[in-house]
């Protein structure tokens, strides 16, 4: 199902076809378990006019085909070709499921278990809820800054004013003093 996903995905296989007929049994399994496979995104890259007519086929340009399937993609297509049979999916279902999960944008099982992957995932499927309370946490902020601010001022305002009061005191202490003498 890899191979054929694959194939799907960059229109050709994932090793040289001509390669694999002229090979025998024996080096046909050695290629198998030894050729390094390029990922879906890098080999639509590497095929020059292949990618472009393949690309045209699917509606959009070479690397935006490359784009497109680097990432979550190519993480499904390499699980699913990986030599080794614990690193491949375990099953069909396992390989549909996280098909399913790549178009709902929701996490793949064959991608980086990293916690930014799955926040934008979230991101990705909440993205109104994400932007309304981003606007509100960004309401919420601005408002505690504005009442900072202001609070800031009317304190420097009262001192102003107090060292105002306390000037008008004294220059009527002093003008006071003045006349009685």
């Amino acid at each position: 199902l890899g191979v054929v996903l694959y194939e799907l995905l960059t229109g050709v296989t994932p090793l040289n076809a001509e390669t694999l007929r002229s090979a025998s049994y024996t080096r046909l399994l050695e290629l198998i378990q030894q050729q390094r496979i390029e990922s879906p995104s890098t080999r639509v890259a590497h095929l020059g006019v292949g990618g472009h007519d393949i690309a045209q086929r699917m509606g959009i340009d070479a690397q935006a085909l490359s784009r497109r399937l680097r990432g979550e993609l190519d993480w499904i297509v390499m699980k699913a070709l990986d030599a080794d049979r614990e690193g491949r999916y375990r099953s069909p279902a396992a390989l549909a499921d996280d098909l399913r999960r790549y178009s709902r944008h929701e996490p793949v099982h064959a991608g980086p278990p990293s916690t930014i992957y799955r926040m934008k995932k979230f991101v990705r499927r909440h993205r109104i809820g994400v932007t309304a309370t981003s606007l509100v946490v960004l309401a919420v902020i601005g408002g505690a800054i504005g009442t900072t601010v202001g609070m800031v001022r009317a304190k420097d305002s009262a001192v102003k004013a107090q060292d105002a009061a306390n000037q008008a005191t004294q220059i009527n202490q002093f003008l006071t003093d003045m006349l009685l003498s």
